[in-house]
């Protein structure tokens, strides 16, 4: 299995995200910036979301494609999740009524593609 242009990228940008997650969780947690954990998560996210998406680009097995697939959609729920609770809290305010039902959306989208043939066709 080689490494392709594409991995390479998205390997690239976890490393990125991963730096910004620890900077962010550095400066939330011991800098008095609150709202920036919920950035660390956003990047965490992102990290994790690229990390599936340099196993497609990748020779692998139809199962092992198949899993990455699912884990990615799945994260990208978790990763608008992260994104509406950030705004949230960098506003200081609690979650609107559009907010709550964005979440709910993310969160069923997000348990959805984890299952096998419900967003991911299995075949």
């Amino acid at each position: 299995m080689h490494l392709t242009i594409p991995a390479t990228f998205s390997l690239a940008c976890v490393g990125v995200t991963l730096v910004f997650a620890g900077l962010s969780a550095g400066i939330g947690w011991y800098g008095g910036w609150r709202e920036l954990r919920w950035f660390a998560l956003v990047c965490l996210s992102a990290a994790a979301f690229n990390a599936c998406g340099a196993v497609t680009t990748l020779a692998v097995s139809e199962e092992l494609l198949r899993l990455a697939s699912r884990t990615s959609t799945s994260l990208a729920g978790l990763h608008c999740m992260a994104w509406v609770w950030f705004v949230a809290a960098d506003e200081k305010r609690a979650l609107r009524l559009l907010d709550r039902i964005a979440v709910a959306a993310c969160l069923l989208v997000s348990v959805l593609a984890a299952v096998p043939g419900v967003v991911i066709s299995s075949d």
